[in-house]
């Protein structure tokens, strides 16, 4: 007579086999079966280009720019009796976005920094759009500026290459997204 446990021992290696198996035709099929690709999702955008337009008139582009948006502080507060930290909105903050390009003879945005610095506040409040272009060309994504103005801009050279570069950093009161 077989002992009880000696029909268990083949079921176990018909299992593990069928287990490896399988898993080796996931390995091989993961990226074709586990995860179909999102229909309509939009693709990585290479070689974008960022246009800025200063009150309606195009000024020039640029070929980074970071900081549109915004962030929330945090307050913190302890409610009654209970240890434990609570947490809510506090006030919104606008980034200020950073532009970059390769310097030019242009002289607008020294010109509209200069309004700035001698205080024609008046002057410089001005509504912006930034608009992304692919690498074709066309119009993907834009934001608009309101009030904005340019509180730092700089020129130097690009690190690692003898490139010279101008850096515009604007502040602004209210950003929009347009499309």
């Amino acid at each position: 007579m077989k002992s009880w446990y000696s029909w268990r021992i083949p079921l176990a290696g018909v299992g593990a086999l069928a287990l490896a198996l399988l898993l080796g035709q996931l390995g091989r099929g993961a990226q074709k079966t586990l995860v179909p690709p999102l229909r309509g999702a939009p693709a990585a955008m290479g070689g974008a280009t960022f246009q800025l337009a200063v009150e309606g008139r195009l000024t020039t582009t640029f070929s980074s720019c970071s900081g549109i948006g915004s962030d929330q502080e945090i307050v913190e507060y302890q409610d009654g009796e209970d240890r434990t930290l609570r947490k809510r909105p506090g006030r919104n903050r606008l980034l200020n976005v950073a532009l970059t390009r390769n310097a030019t003879s242009d002289t607008q945005l020294w010109a509209w920094r200069q309004d700035v610095i001698n205080g024609q506040m008046n002057n410089a409040r001005k509504k912006c759009t930034i608009t992304v272009l692919d690498s074709a060309g066309k119009p993907v994504m834009a934001w608009e500026l309101s009030q904005a103005w340019p509180c730092a801009l700089t020129a130097g050279v690009k690190d690692g290459t003898n490139q010279v570069v101008e850096e515009l950093t604007i502040t602004t009161e209210a950003v929009t997204r347009k499309q």
